[in-house]
């Protein structure tokens, strides 16, 4: 069902809600510039609280102080909640990294064992001269930014010990 147009109660120069067009004047007197401002319960008809609500809805063009508000601390309880986890998340990464890096440091260590009878130097340099072995270099510990070296005891690598991630990995 299509919505009528309804009347309403200002005159035609100050109402903007329902746009009907002007009446000529009647007996009474009344202007030209009056719509057909009859009360009553009929279905294109606007009662003076509509017309309020209506024009009030049209007036609002900003938000209050007090909605600003609102939003600005949601929006900091939001962070407040989030950001830490995705610092935690990204210390957990780079262990993990670190982890990946030796294991993968380890592997070519061994693998550099194999082909050349003896054990590359402690501080990896044989292995880092080699571009068969690290093309892009020697990795670096993400998590304290130290370069990895070699245990003499075990030819593994050693990891870090408690850096910013809190792990305790040798």
């Amino acid at each position: 069902m299509k919505p009528t147009r309804r009347a309403c109660w200002q005159s035609a120069t100050t109402c903007r809600a329902g746009g009907l067009r002007k009446l000529p004047p009647t007996k009474k007197g009344e202007g030209k510039n009056k719509h057909r401002g009859v009360w009553g319960n009929t279905p294109n008809r606007m009662n003076k609280a509509d017309h309020i609500m209506e024009q009030s809805i049209k007036k609002r063009l900003a938000f209050s102080l007090l909605e600003l508000l609102a939003v600005v601390t949601i929006l900091g309880i939001l962070a407040v909640i989030v950001l830490p986890r995705i610092g935690s998340t990204i210390g957990i990464a780079k262990e993990k990294s670190c982890f990946y890096n030796r294991a993968t440091i380890n592997s070519a260590v061994e693998r550099y064992y194999i082909e050349h009878s003896v054990w590359p130097a402690n501080d990896l340099s044989d292995i880092g001269a080699d571009p068969n072995y690290f093309p892009e270099g020697i990795p670096v510990c993400p998590v304290t930014g130290v370069k990895y070296k070699l245990n003499a005891a075990t030819h593994r690598v050693n990891g870090h010990t408690g850096g910013k991630g809190g792990s305790h990995w040798l």
